[in-house]
């Protein structure tokens, strides 16, 4: 819905002379790129396009017929047969929205009124809609540049990939535990791409695969590109999260052991062994176990402000152990991040313990289990 603020703005702009030369349709046509960012769905504007064209002529510039008085029956007809209650409910968002306004008569009937004194409309008033013109126009244009950016930086990721997948077939000498790393990388990366990302979630995705990249592009003693040091782990997490964020997270992560009742590290490792397989070093204790989450979860298309709130309200422990988890289930859940949302607002209200998660792993954990 858009900003009341913005409404009441578009309406006291209406002293001012009608904007000329406003092509309908064009105006629908950038409203259609740019209508989530006014609160709208393709059936509010489908209402919308019924209701303009019922003005006659192409431009919106003649005030005494910016008043549409067609009966409810008769826009429904033009909307072939869309139920009035479905109507009236789409009308009213876009009355809500500020594109449009209500003139309404004495009791309440849309009808046109005609005498020596001049003509008056009484309906469903199209007069914001030239007054908008412009901004709408500009939503779209930055919609647009939005969805631009998006598309090139996907290609991108997708190429750095590509060569990330020819480096490891032209590299067959490499250390088996870097090998294996960065193919699983390969693998996520590649069902990650096939996901509705936004621009954080690819942007943190391509800072994977340059790290990736530059591992193999140091490749003369490999074995040192695998043992990352704590404080380029540090370093790595510091560029995906704010100075602010990480300090907290720091803290978080101080203690050595988990607050009861968790499973023990062991058992968690047994039951999520994907954990271990995607870290750069042996998790050997509960540091190294946060140390690897923060490692992977933009790796699994987890935003960081997701992250982050998932550490604040299960603790630095329960969330690793909860990510481990839904990493050893990645390719049978649709949506990790939001999977991690919702058990984070479960956690919030004291209704989810990590405990049941890793004994229904555990029950399969020797039995075959998909790659990433």
């Amino acid at each position: 819905m858009a900003d009341p603020a913005q409404v009441q703005e578009s309406r006291a702009e209406f002293h001012v002379p009608m904007p000329r030369g406003v092509d309908k349709w064009q105006l629908l046509r950038e409203l259609s790129v740019a209508r989530k960012e006014f609160g709208l769905s393709d059936r509010d504007l489908t209402v919308l396009q019924a209701l303009i064209s019922f003005y006659p002529g192409t431009c919106l510039d003649s005030p005494e017929r910016m008043v549409i008085h067609a009966s409810n029956a008769t826009i429904c007809e033009r909307l072939h047969g869309m139920p009035c209650s479905t109507m009236r409910r789409h009308l009213a968002r876009l009355i809500d929205s500020g594109l449009l306004m209500r003139r309404d008569s004495p009791n309440g009937k849309r009808y046109v009124r005609r005498g020596a004194s001049g003509t008056r409309a009484f309906g469903i008033d199209l007069t914001p809609l030239p007054y908008l013109f412009e901004r709408i126009t500009q939503t779209a244009d930055r919609v647009r540049a939005e969805a631009a950016e998006l598309a090139m930086q996907r290609e991108t990721v997708s190429l750095m990939r590509r060569d990330l997948l020819n480096a490891l077939h032209s590299e067959p000498d490499l250390p088996s535990k870097l090998t294996r790393r960065l193919w699983d990388i390969a693998e996520m990366s590649g069902k990650l791409l096939r996901r509705k990302l936004n621009l954080e979630q690819i942007n943190e995705l391509k800072d994977l695969l340059t790290q990736s990249l530059d591992m193999l592009g140091l490749s003369e003693n490999p074995l040192e590109t695998v043992k990352l040091s704590s404080s380029d782990s540090q370093n790595e997490q510091h560029i995906q999260n704010t100075k602010k964020d990480y300090s907290e997270s720091e803290k978080t992560v101080a203690a050595d052991s988990p607050p009861a009742p968790t499973p023990a590290l062991d058992t968690v490792l047994s039951a999520c062994h994907e954990v271990q397989a995607m870290s750069a070093d042996e998790i050997r204790n509960w540091n190294d176990l946060h140390q690897a989450t923060e490692q992977l979860y933009p790796m699994m298309g987890i935003g960081s402000q997701v992250w982050h709130e998932a550490k604040q309200r299960m603790g630095a422990t329960v969330a690793s152990i909860t990510l481990a988890a839904i990493l050893q289930r990645f390719t049978s859940i649709r949506s990790p991040g939001a999977y991690l949302r919702s058990l984070t607002a479960k956690a919030a209200n004291g209704r989810f313990s990590v405990t049941p998660m890793i004994q229904a792993l555990a029950k399969t954990a020797h039995k075959p289990s998909s790659q990433l």
